[in-house]
């Protein structure tokens, strides 16, 4: 093919690839669907599937999608996620169930079709059911009696009326302001006075009084005129509130979740998301370096525990991601752990009516990151995503630092010593998910600081808007062994945000450093949780903080730091292996192979089968021009983890350079497979290959 064709052939594809693909209607997405999905979304819950749960099905690609989106739809609308049955999905089963066999009788169609149906399967069973039938006055008549639960935005007593007109058809809704009572008669009575519709009402009235009221009203809170015989105008809006009834009560933001986090999941959670309650601070580690705590609260109805009835006891396991990224989506940060809960039977009674609060810390550089926890539940396959955007500032060197202020709702003092999230030397803050707090009570603002000038003091100010409410001043020297707090008593406070600003002033009164918090006062009681699952970095083996923060700057790209820090971290213990081998790899990009031999020879007798250590040792030994050495140590690196050209490549040389000419021609050979645009490969290849036998 010459390239013109060429050419004009990859200008064709990118122009098709380019070209808008065309939106697919609602029938070309549901001719997609299996008969029964589409039975499931046209027909089973058509009355109870809110506008955005309908469009999110229609989207779905692939069976097991659906289905797992059908498990999530009913789980939201379950009662008692507890108990083994789902109350609301079998309801509604038997009352579709009910009208398709018990209400088509007047039809051709489906009883769900029907105006019976439809509001059977909305409302279920009324309260009592009155029919006309064979009546001289009236054509055929249903009317149901409804009372219905507080909260569903519904009346609390309310009427249904169907009735087939002119005697013909299937029965109809009745309503008062369209139809009006003169469609309810039949024959003579139906011709009575038009100049005296309230003789229409009476006449049914005589039939029945509910009947008469109901032909002007179906809500009796808002009658009609029984002595013009008026109409209400309420209906509307009553039945505006029966068709919302069971879309108003569910929320959708398990949509949401699901195209926003559907990418850290499984597809086992991936309907499954549930809301949580968190909060982020920024404190300090022991050098003065920050570290990240958070705290993700679960309410306890979405944190199911399974039991085992042989022990008496109730476990989960949790899975725990962290991801941290700056703001170009470079992933800074990542850690996975396991969280097991387990608890007897009497730990469960005294905990399960309260939110469980799962809390950790990691450290982080300086710079402006996203961070994000997620939560696995493995009993239930839920999941939880909590977000926050964390700045970390810079820190010269002699200049006062300040932590984030925690706003907790106590502080206990540490018992045993061990790294746990919100702990800051002596004291344990209990921080309050969301910054939430009721009327009434009192908070604790914990602050760390370091390098505070003698004399300095440390001001707390709560206010509200542009106003300053209370105030608290403390010596900076209460905020030794790792921080210090300020307690507020919120009695008298109005509700709605507000703001906490602490600032460290010098003896003169100059401000050095300052922090900010911001909280919500709400009138109704906070619930704290009972179970707390603590961990944390571990600030108390040397070198591992500066190894976590070298890390994260060589995923930054910024080099220079990082080999400052990984330097800082074995110099604080020589033991830590990791520290030495990744600070080996900084030197290698330098070439520096005397000191990477100095890293990592000491590691070869218990970390012989580690690739960073192997390989690293092997490119050292390349740089030196130790070829045989190299080859050794290369070779073994490439069993140990598949390799890439990169290594293959001088492994080949190191073969070569060494007299192994079929060893060369074997590394040069992989590594075309896995590049072949490799020009310089292939001459050499070639040239070793003239040289063989």
């Amino acid at each position: 093919m010459d390239n013109s064709v060429r050419v004009l052939l990859w200008s064709l594809l990118a122009a098709w690839l380019a070209a808008p693909v065309a939106a697919q209607t609602e029938e070309e997405r549901l001719a997609r669907l299996t008969p029964e999905h589409r039975a499931w979304v046209e027909e089973e819950v058509v009355y109870v599937i809110t506008d955005a749960e309908r469009e999110f099905f229609l989207t779905l690609e692939t069976l097991e999608e659906r289905q797992r989106f059908i498990e999530a739809f009913w789980r939201k609308r379950d009662p008692d996620p507890a108990s083994p049955a789902n109350e609301a999905e079998e309801e509604h089963y038997r009352r579709l169930a009910f009208a398709n066999l018990s209400l088509a009788d007047d039809t051709t169609r489906p009883g769900w079709m029907t105006d019976r149906g439809r509001m059977f399967i909305l409302l279920g069973e009324p309260r009592e059911r009155q029919r006309f039938d064979g009546l001289n006055e009236i054509v055929s008549t249903e009317l149901w009696f409804y009372q219905s639960e507080p909260g569903v935005g519904l009346p609390s007593f309310f009427y249904l009326v169907f009735f087939r007109p002119r005697d013909i058809g299937e029965y109809r809704l009745y309503h008062p302001a369209l139809d009006g009572p003169r469609s309810l008669l039949r024959g003579r009575y139906a011709s009575l006075d038009t100049t005296d519709p309230a003789h229409i009402v009476v006449t049914l009235g005589d039939i029945s009084p509910e009947l008469g009221r109901a032909s002007l009203s179906l809500d009796p809170s808002d009658p009609g005129d029984l002595i013009s015989g008026r109409a209400s105008l309420g209906t509307d809006i009553l039945l505006d509130r029966i068709w919302e009834a069971p879309r108003r009560r569910i929320r959708t933001d398990y949509l949401d979740a699901a195209r926003r986090y559907g990418d850290l999941v499984s597809a086992d959670y991936s309907f499954n998301f549930v809301l949580n309650r968190s909060v982020f601070r920024m404190l300090l580690a022991p050098d003065a370096s920050a570290l990240v705590h958070y705290s993700v609260e679960l309410d306890p109805q979405d944190m199911a525990l399974q039991s085992d009835e042989a022990t008496s006891r109730f476990y989960t396991i949790l899975d725990l991601s962290v991801e941290v990224r700056d703001r170009e989506g470079t992933l800074v940060h990542t850690e996975d752990r396991e969280l097991v809960v387990d608890l007897s039977a009497a730990q469960m009674e005294a905990v399960q009516a309260s939110p469980f609060a799962f809390q950790g810390s990691f450290p982080l550089v300086p710079g402006d990151f996203e961070t994000s926890v997620i939560l696995r539940n493995r009993v239930m396959t839920r999941f939880t995503v909590a977000e926050t955007t964390v700045s970390v500032p810079e820190s010269a060197p002699g200049v006062p630092v300040m932590s984030d202020p925690v706003l907790a709702f106590g502080v206990e003092p540490v018992v045993n010593g061990q790294p746990a999230a919100f702990t800051g030397g002596r004291h344990h803050f209990r921080p309050a998910a969301d910054h939430l707090f009721a009327l009434g009570d009192s908070l604790t603002a914990g602050v760390q600081l370091t390098r505070a000038g003698s004399g300095s003091t440390v001001r707390f100010t709560l206010g509200a808007g542009d106003e300053a409410l209370r105030e608290r001043v403390l010596p900076a020297g209460d905020f030794g062994d790792g921080g210090g707090y300020a307690e507020f008593d919120l009695t008298g406070l109005g509700t709605g945000t507000h703001w906490l600003r602490v600032e460290l002033r010098d003896s003169q009164g100059a401000v050095t450093a300052d922090r900010d918090g911001e909280f919500q006062l709400i009138p109704r009681t906070v619930p704290r949780a009972s179970y707390v699952h603590r961990s944390g970095a571990d600030v108390a083996e040397p070198g591992a903080l500066a190894l976590t923060r070298g890390n994260q700057f060589l995923a930054l790209g910024r080099v220079e730091a990082a080999r400052a820090e990984l330097e800082r971290a074995v110099a604080a213990n020589p033991e830590l292996p990791a520290a030495r081998w990744r600070l080996a790899s900084v030197y290698l990009r330098t070439e520096n192979a005397d000191r990477v031999l100095e890293l990592l020879t000491p590691l070869e007798a218990d970390h012989g089968s580690q690739y960073e250590v192997v390989a690293g040792l092997g490119f050292a030994h390349y740089f030196k021009q130790q070829f045989a050495d190299a080859a050794r140590y290369l070779e073994r690196a490439a069993s140990i983890r598949p390799a890439g050209a990169v290594l293959l490549n001088a492994l080949g040389e190191a073969h070569e350079q060494s007299g192994d000419l079929e060893g060369a021609e074997s590394a040069f050979e992989r590594s075309l497979a896995l590049e072949p645009d490799q020009q310089v490969i292939e001459e050499r290849l070639a040239r070793i290959r003239s040289k063989l036998p």
